[in-house]
């Protein structure tokens, strides 16, 4: 099968790879969408934590050999240590990222445990789908401020989940956000976020 494979610094290419082991307790995900996160391209220029050659890619959707449409959740977690145990399953001793620490969604197939799939209530687009795992980051950021309804609401950065934050704020009652930094780029998207956003005070 075919994926973009990170193969040393600054250097990604397609090849062809070995089809994906699938092994107990994990299905095979035939990959429909994919995201780059921005932390995958100063993983390429930066090699240390993502160490090639890699498949990466954690933001991704695809469908089981059923024909099920499937979102995955890239933090594997072995559910018995004592973070686990206190419910910080994202920072387990034994933690493992897909497309960090084993082959990601950059590929036509890849492998994952059964537990770190989620079929949605009704069918996505494809786009949709594809960024349900970033607009987590949101969605979790905004429970852990208490989901501040009627709240103003600051944001710091007007990246990709900077802007699902603001979604997300505006979403949940917030009057207004504020923005920062402000570039034209920014500016753009965040007026395409909301007419509700202003830039912070200078």
């Amino acid at each position: 099968m075919r994926a973009l494979v990170f193969t040393g610094p600054g250097v990604v290419e397609i090849r062809e790879v070995a089809e994906p082991e699938v092994g107990d307790g994990e299905v095979l995900v035939h990959v429909v969408t994919s995201g780059i996160c921005g932390s995958e391209l100063h993983g390429v220029r930066t090699p240390g934590f993502r160490v090639p050659p890699l498949v990466m890619g954690h933001e991704f959707a695809g469908r089981t050999d059923e024909g099920t449409q499937v979102i995955v959740n890239p933090i594997l977690s072995c559910g018995a240590c004592d973070v686990c145990g206190m419910g910080l399953r994202n920072v387990c001793r034994k933690r493992q990222i897909v497309g960090v620490h084993r082959p990601g969604g950059f590929a036509e197939r890849v492998a994952v445990p059964r537990e770190a799939i989620t079929a949605p209530p009704v069918e996505l687009d494809w786009t949709a789908a594809g960024i349900v795992e970033p607009a987590a980051n949101a969605v979790h950021a905004w429970s852990l401020a208490g989901a501040p309804a009627g709240a103003r609401v600051g944001v710091i950065g007007a990246g990709a989940i900077g802007l699902a934050c603001l979604q997300v704020a505006l979403s949940g009652g917030g009057p207004g956000a504020l923005r920062w930094p402000t570039t034209r780029r920014a500016g753009a998207r965040s007026r395409a976020a909301s007419a509700r956003t202003r830039p912070w005070p200078s």
